[in-house]
């Protein structure tokens, strides 16, 4: 009987690779460069010319061979083939760390802007958060900033 493993996302943390998220960026640039010069119709010598790398290694990165090819550069040959590249950080998924404590920070920002606003009335600010049951995240922080939570 054969056994099956679920994986990850990442095929090449599944694989023990020790560079898997680079690998894995590398290997989404790649497709995105190998979609492009298929859209255009170009031949790898054509895309010589435009991308400033030798035909021998764009073939090698449209085969998967990308070690020696930096995120940068494969960044510029997207440039190069026309497209705007742009990296965005977010915060990370999960735990307080990730997207909750993003929101919070957000939140945090806005009352305290309008806590300003309101400074000579003194009156309590309410508003509703996002709550999970029992967040320690959130009682928290609403302690620290002195809101009450509905």
């Amino acid at each position: 009987m054969i056994k099956i493993h679920e994986g990850s996302t990442n095929v090449y943390a599944d694989l023990g690779h020790a560079d898997a998220d680079g690998m894995l960026v590398k290997a989404q640039l790649a497709t995105k460069i190998a979609a492009l010069i298929k859209r255009r119709h170009m031949t790898q010598v054509e895309a010589e010319k435009v991308l400033s790398m030798k035909q021998p290694k764009i073939s090698a990165m449209l085969r998967g061979e990308f070690r020696g090819i930096s995120e940068e550069r494969m960044m510029r040959c997207l440039t190069a083939l026309g497209q705007n590249v742009h990296i965005v950080v977010k915060p990370a998924r999960g735990g307080k760390a990730g997207c909750c404590q993003w929101l919070l920070d957000q939140i945090v920002a806005v009352f305290s802007w309008v806590r300003t606003l309101m400074q000579p009335a003194k009156s309590l600010i309410a508003f509703p958060v996002p709550r999970r049951e029992e967040d320690p995240a959130q009682s928290l922080f609403c302690a620290k900033y002195g809101l009450h939570a509905c």
